[in-house]
């Protein structure tokens, strides 16, 4: 059976795959099922790129031993004709949906771009504003051709791909007609933290910011504990001085008026709606792991998404004392706990829970816990502890050593390397084992007025009329969210074997004043 000359709907060109619809072709037709705002796309699949290239008799670009051999390939398939069936299958689409005289953009998918491993960002070419049958066809040789370059062949090379099977699908969409746009990153690449959502936005097209003509506005997002809501961090004006404007035939670079340039691109609401619909966006791609950039357009009236791709390099999020050790994680408590994989809202949920509940004992010494740092994973469905930090922060704060904490989570487990402590730390970490256990004393004395009043705030919540609309469901299980985030003293019993275990390390009543200065003697 001949494959499609054109995938014209979300479903075929979800089905299609990455392997015919390209990285991303296949990711904005995941963005569009869940029903987020893409642009209707047509996509030329990746076999239809290859049996072109066959009847030219081209071989591979890896294949050419100089740049100018692969100028000269490069410009023959500029100029070779596309297949006589593609364009009479393209004159019929763009007839049916009224696109004749639209203008359109023509983005490249290859069928290993924004994948995990490699985002292929800005290697290979796009082609905006085309308006006309003969525009696009260039635009699609155009596209085709950008896989001969030096640039694509050395990123190939050095991500590995220059000896596995590589073609080039297309996807062709309408142009927004863009008052602003810009970039998002739903994982601030360069602290690691996933609590953090960066937009930078700009006037007109998104090309300026991207090509790097101009700094945008930079606007930080973070992500409440207690909620998940969304809150405006800070924002820092970019210059904004020359901005893109469509052309027939593509784009142009213009000076921004100035009182343009000077006024922010998004306010404070509109930063949010934005930051939740990228949020949304990057669940739907990954809720295990949301850290995608996006490009997004606003044309006055709503947001559009027009790429995404997973962040390729993120910074790692930990304790400096951490960063050249491996990453150890563990199962070994919360197999028990949650043996069975979890939902997208009960990870959610517990990602949050777990950092807030192993907290508590830290915040109460006023320990300096790393910012943003998470505790918990997801791993084929299934939750797992980060036992690298659990380890760091208990030996750190409190002077327990990693293998009381692996006995206190169960199994076998690898240790992290611990430096030597002097005597001053030892005392820091003594007075505060001791802080932190006569809290923990105080609390479990409370704990029958704590489990009641946690009892019936459940209950409360269990009898309650159940709400009919969506956004009141939205507001009350965001309510139940908060009230369970924000029961301290609950977290504390939770981690009541973690107290038991600083008791029995020596800072119990019963304890001795010479088992104490003994412990200041070990490392």
């Amino acid at each position: 059976m001949k494959p499609p000359l054109l995938l014209d709907c979300w479903n075929d060109i979800y089905r299609a795959g990455s392997a015919s619809a390209g990285g991303k072709g296949w990711l904005l037709a995941k963005l569009a099922r869940y029903g987020l705002p893409v642009p209707d796309t047509l996509v030329i699949p990746a076999e239809v790129e290859q049996t072109w290239l066959a009847d030219l008799k081209i071989p591979s670009p890896e294949a050419q031993e100089s740049d100018a051999e692969l100028e000269r390939f490069r410009q023959r398939l500029l100029t070779h004709p596309l297949p006589t069936t593609l364009i009479e299958a393209l004159h019929d689409k763009l007839t049916s949906r009224g696109w004749q005289r639209r203008a359109l953009a023509v983005r490249s998918s290859a069928t290993a771009e924004d994948s995990s491993s490699a985002s292929f960002a800005g290697i290979h070419q796009s082609c905006l504003n085309l308006v006309g049958a003969e525009a696009l066809a260039a635009g699609i040789r155009t596209v085709w051709a950008s896989r001969w370059t030096p640039r694509a062949i050395a990123y190939r090379r050095r991500f590995g791909f220059a000896g596995t099977p590589f073609a080039m699908a297309v996807v062709i969409m309408p142009m927004i007609p863009a008052q602003a746009s810009g970039i998002a990153f739903t994982w601030d690449p360069l602290s690691g933290r996933d609590d953090r959502i960066i937009l930078h936005a700009h006037w007109g097209l998104g090309e300026a910011l991207v090509s790097g003509e101009a700094s945008g506005d930079e606007i930080v997002l973070s992500e409440n504990p207690f909620d998940d809501g969304l809150q405006l961090l800070r924002i820092t004006p970019g210059d904004k001085s020359v901005m893109r404007v469509p052309i027939s035939g593509g784009t142009r670079k213009q000076i921004t008026p100035p009182d343009i340039a000077q006024t922010p691109v998004l306010d404070e609401p509109q930063a949010l709606r934005l930051g939740e619909l990228l949020r949304d966006a990057a669940i739907a791609l990954d809720f295990r792991r949301p850290a995608f950039d996006l490009e997004w357009v606003w044309d006055s009236e709503r947001f559009w998404l027009v790429q995404a791709r997973p962040i390729t390099a993120l910074k790692h999020n930990t304790y400096p004392a951490l960063r050249e050790q491996p990453e150890i994680w563990s199962r070994g408590n919360t197999c028990e706990v949650t043996p069975y994989p979890l939902s997208v809202y009960d990870w959610f949920n517990s990602r949050r829970l777990i950092n807030l509940m192993l907290e508590q004992p830290l915040a109460s010494t006023a320990y300096p816990i790393h910012p943003g740092i998470q505790r918990a994973g997801l791993f084929e469905g299934r939750l797992y502890l980060n036992l690298s930090v659990m380890q760091w922060e208990l030996h750190d704060a409190f002077g327990l050593p990693p293998k009381t904490i692996n006995a206190l989570i169960g199994g076998h487990q690898p240790e992290i390397t611990v430096p030597r402590a002097s005597l001053r730390q030892r005392i820091i970490r003594l007075s505060r084992l001791m802080g932190v256990s006569r809290r923990s004393r105080r609390i479990r004395k409370a704990a029958p007025e704590i489990l009641r009043t946690a009892h019936n705030t459940a209950q409360q919540g269990r009898e309650a009329a159940p709400p009919l609309e969506d956004a009141a469901i939205l507001t009350r299980l965001t309510e139940q969210v908060r009230q369970t985030r924000q029961m301290k003293s609950l977290f504390y019993l939770q981690t009541k074997r973690v107290f038991d275990l600083m008791k029995d390390f020596g800072t119990s009543k019963s304890t001795k004043i010479d088992s104490i200065f003994d412990s200041l003697l070990v490392p």
